[in-house]
C-alpha cells in the first residue's frame, strides 16, 4: 500500500542529515522496507513555505526522494 509520510518526519530527517546522523529514515526504512514513502500536496506545501525550504530548490529537494499523492475527492476516500 504505503507509507504517507508528515512534515514533522522530513523535517526530522533533514535536521539529523545536517548532523551527519539518519536514524529517523533509516528506521522508517528498515520498519517498512517492503512499502513506498509518499507525500501529499499539502505536505509538499508545508514543506514549500516553511524555512527549511527556502529558497524554491531546497524545498524541491525535500521532496524529491517521495512521490506526491494526486487529490481529487475520490481520492480522498482511498487515503
Amino acid at each position: 500500500m504505503g507509507l504517507i509520510l508528515d512534515t514533522s518526519v522530513i523535517i526530522t530527517a533533514e535536521r539529523e542529515a545536517k548532523r551527519g546522523i539518519t536514524t529517523t529514515i533509516d528506521r522508517i526504512s528498515a520498519d517498512r522496507a517492503e512499502e513506498a514513502c509518499y507525500l501529499t500536496f499539502t505536505i509538499a506545501g508545508e514543506l514549500a513555505c516553511g524555512t527549511s525550504a527556502s529558497p524554491q530548490r531546497d524545498g524541491e529537494r525535500l521532496c524529491q526522494p517521495y512521490a506526491t499523492l494526486p487529490w481529487s475527492r475520490e481520492i480522498s476516500w482511498q487515503y
